[in-house]
């Protein structure tokens, strides 16, 4: 899944990492344009190239948007394929336009791309200190739960403790063994949803329960093609 979202970050924008409201507002051929360019810079392709190029990547760009309109919400598996697909589609035809030293400057940029993605992944997951965290989270739910003061309180304490134990965990968590570390996050999540079950009354819970439907399936249309919000 990591790969795909890559691949997707690397043709949205191969020059810079723009923001997501920006790139919502290309058509698919300034896309197609932009890295064009950028690929002219980097290759040195000749007039012929570039045009069949351009083609090719306009092509993609349109596949892509019209994936992203007919993708079926919650198909993880098959959104995965589909965008896939489209770019190793592209890079087959890239492969017969470019020349050898051309083909290896191509992957030594797609390499560099990824890894500046990578790291930009990690800048924006930089968290905050618990109590920020915390705090952000039940402003949130005070607002969607419309939480009294004790309430609010309570929550508070629940969401402190659950990110100091996430932070340990993170610090501690055994490297590689993704089946524990992830049971041992899993298990912290529950706990906490155990104890603001007894906090909440039935509407709150059932509202609770729908925010967080709504925010798998947001983590979900990320995961899948950073391409909700890319292109």
């Amino acid at each position: 899944m990591k790969k795909v979202m890559l691949m997707i970050a690397f043709v949205a924008g191969i020059g810079t990492i723009a923001s997501a409201q920006t790139r919502q507002h290309k058509t698919p051929q300034q896309r197609a344009e932009a890295m064009t360019n950028r690929l002219n810079e980097k290759l040195k392709l000749t007039a012929d190239q570039s045009a069949r190029v351009n083609s090719i990547l306009l092509a993609q760009a349109a596949s892509i948007d019209s994936l992203k309109a007919a993708a079926p919400q919650g198909d993880k598996k098959g959104n995965r394929g589909a965008f896939k697909s489209v770019f190793e589609n592209t890079d087959r035809q890239l492969s017969t336009v470019l020349n050898a030293e051309q083909q290896k400057a191509y992957a030594a940029l797609k390499t560099e791309r990824k890894g500046k993605i990578k790291d930009g992944f990690k800048a924006h997951r930089k968290h905050k200190a618990p109590e920020e965290r915390a705090a952000m989270v039940t402003k949130k739910l005070e607002k969607k739960l419309n939480l009294s003061a004790d309430q609010s309180a309570k929550v508070s304490a629940i969401l402190l403790a659950q990110a100091t134990r996430m932070d340990s965990l993170k610090a501690n968590k055994a490297q590689g063994d993704r089946t524990k570390n992830h049971a041992a996050f899993k298990g912290i999540r529950q706990n906490t949803d155990e104890q603001l079950s007894a906090v909440f009354n039935a509407d709150q819970k059932k509202a609770y329960e729908e925010m967080k439907a709504a925010r798998k399936e947001k983590m979900k249309e990320r995961r899948g093609a950073a391409v909700q919000k890319a292109g």
